[in-house]
């Protein structure tokens, strides 16, 4: 397909919108049922029904329209995710004016805008006080996710829309990557994705931090819901893996005061800490299954390549193996400190033989004097 020049395509109207999320782990698990009325509103309906015949959700996520930031100019949407994630969305509508030549710099102005005001922060901080009683174990994690989502639903005139498969790289690498600076054959290559499309007038570019979403219908499609799960899946691996990492940092230290201080005294202290931590990584590794099941896909084979692509995109299959690293680390750790300490109880034991033994020796020449 002939690709319009640059000049052509930046002129051209675009019609669409532009979608910022941030994503925390606030606990161990969300009570969903209790979320809307703590909430205060209804919890709102998609209005796709695709999702529902061909995907297995353990637990639906509860959407809440918080209503309309005044302040950003933006609509604000609460997700709450069973396993402990909640996702705030601000979206904003494109001027009737919008150019695709105009969009790229506009879209990156909205999240600077929404970052240099603080609003996450003060909107997450009225959701937590909310909330905070059908959260278990409340813990809001420092790693944070955030995404940007471009929706675009027509570029060009109507009837005479152009179909995305002929829409310039170089603005799609621009507007995926953030550059305000032309970006090289390379470069442009290496960001821009191979795209996901169904039929020839929609398309999804899904990058690690952003994607470019074309959907003439509007509004939230079922590609952006999955790359929203997808992402919300990546912030507890994430998690996950810092929590590991504490825990071997924490079983090096003991190791190091049971070398020290000898092992005799601290048998109790070490046992009941190596029982507190293994009760914590196998609750990891009960919420990692947990949240790697949340989802399954049972029918439709693209929205299946859609999620895999996503996943992929987001680097979640390296993050899954640093985690089962980690825990396989751990493990070893448990085994050469359990190992270590048994070990020097057993040199105690004999040095404590030993003096025993040189005991009754002594007392039976004391005696025979």
């Amino acid at each position: 397909m002939t690709q319009p020049s640059s000049s052509t395509f930046e002129g051209s109207p675009l019609s669409g919108g532009c979608a910022c999320v941030m994503l925390w782990d606030i606990g161990d698990r969300i009570r969903l049922a209790d979320v809307p009325s703590r909430m205060g509103a209804p919890a709102s309906v998609r209005g796709r029904t695709l999702l529902d015949e061909t995907i297995q959700v353990a637990e639906q996520p509860v959407t809440i329209d918080l209503g309309e930031d005044s302040q950003l100019g933006a609509r604000v949407r609460l997700r709450c995710y069973h396993f402990g994630v909640v996702a705030m969305q601000w979206v904003w509508e494109t001027p009737q004016d919008m150019t695709a030549g105009s969009y790229p710099e506009w879209s990156r102005q909205r999240a600077l805008q929404l970052q240099a005001t603080g609003t996450p922060v003060r909107t997450l901080s009225q959701v937590l006080a909310r909330l905070g009683p059908v959260i278990e174990d409340v813990s809001v994690s420092t790693i944070v996710e955030d995404y940007v989502f471009h929706r675009v639903q027509s570029v060009g005139p109507t009837p005479n829309v152009l179909l995305p498969a002929a829409w310039p790289t170089e603005w799609v690498a621009g507007l995926l990557s953030g550059s305000q600076r032309r970006l090289s054959d390379l470069a442009q290559r290496a960001l821009v994705p191979e795209p996901v499309s169904y039929y020839d007038d929609d398309h999804a570019w899904i990058a690690w931090d952003a994607a470019l979403i074309v959907d003439p219908q509007g509004g939230e499609s079922d590609v952006e819901f999955l790359v929203e799960f997808a992402n919300a899946q990546l912030l507890e691996l994430r998690v996950y893996d810092a929590v590991l990492t504490q825990e071997r940092t924490a079983l090096l230290t003991e190791s190091s005061m049971t070398r020290s201080r000898g092992a005799w005294g601290n048998r109790r202290r070490h046992t009941a800490q190596e029982r507190q931590q293994q009760g914590r990584v196998a609750e990891v590794a009960s919420l990692v299954e947990r949240a790697e099941h949340a989802l399954k896909i049972t029918e439709d084979a693209w929205l299946g390549r859609v999620y895999a692509t996503a996943f992929a995109a987001l680097r979640g299959p390296a993050w899954r193996e640093q985690v089962d690293r980690q825990l396989a680390v751990v493990h070893q750790s448990w085994t050469t400190a359990r190992d270590t300490a048994a070990s020097q109880r057993g040199e105690q034991l004999e040095i404590a033989i030993v003096v025993l033994i040189v005991i009754e020796v002594v007392m039976a020449l004391w005696r025979g004097h």
